[in-house]
This record gives structure tokens, sequence and C-alpha cells, in this order.
């Protein structure tokens, strides 16, 4: 290998891996702040990260949004992140997007479109997908009952 293409493929490793590592890292101080009830401090990490696309990002900051820890509740907000991260194959934010399908949280109530995010949720392994996809097939709520 030439100079040149080794000097290309390290500047090509440090773009790629170096943002890489800063969210993970970013991503695990933000979930040890909430875990100590710094919420504020959790938000401040998330938001960056979600504006910059981290799905697992979008999911907290969508959480705290619900819940009103250190910012102001917000549905509208929550959902829209829960959205994002879930057409990014977060399991837990399509898990999320399908209760608020279920309930007509900030969104019109629609058993076929929880049915679809619950699937996808339990496709993805969530247990809380997988227990209410199971519920809407015993309900007949959304598909045919089974």
């Amino acid at each position: 290998m030439n100079k040149t293409f080794q000097i290309s493929l390290l500047f090509i490793f440090v773009l790629v891996v170096t943002p890489i590592l800063v969210w993970a890292n970013d991503l695990q101080n933000g979930i040890a702040a909430y875990k100590k009830g710094e919420y504020q401090k959790a938000v401040d990490i998330f938001k960056p990260l979600a504006k910059q696309g981290n799905a697992k990002a979008q999911l907290e900051l969508g959480l705290l949004y619900e819940k009103g820890q250190g910012l102001a509740k917000d549905n509208k907000k929550a959902v829209k992140l829960y959205r994002l991260s879930a057409k990014k194959n977060n399991a837990k934010a399509q898990f999320k997007l399908g209760v608020a399908y279920y309930y007509g949280l900030e969104v019109i109530q629609d058993y076929k479109e929880a049915v679809k995010w619950f699937r996808l949720s339990a496709d993805g392994g969530d247990v809380g997908g997988q227990v209410n996809l199971g519920a809407l097939y015993y309900h007949g709520q959304g598909v045919v009952q089974d």
C-alpha cells in the first residue's frame, strides 16, 4: 500500500469511528445522569444527539418529554421523537408509538396502526410489543380476532 492510500484510510477511519465512539460515550453519560435523577443534565446530553439522528437518544429524550423530567411535559414532542426513533428500527420506540396509536395520544386513535407498530416492536424483541400485539389479537382490535 502506498503512503497516500494509508493516510486516506486512516482519515476515513477517524471520520467514521470517532463520532460513533463520542455518541456512545455521551449516550452512556446521559443514561447515567437520568438514573441519578439529573434530568436536566440528561436532556442537555440527549438533545444534540437526538438532533444528529441518534435513535436511542431520540427515544430517551422522548421519554423525558413524556414524563416532564428536565423539561416541560410535551406528549406531542415525545411522539415525534418516538416516530423518528421507530423509523430507525428502535423496538422500544416502536412500542411507544404503538401505545400512542392505541390510546390516541397526540395522534388519531387507530388500532391498525397500533398493530403495525406493536408488530415491528415484537419482531425487534420488545416484550411490551409482544404482549400488546397478543392482546390486540385476543380482542380483535385492528386485526381479525385470533
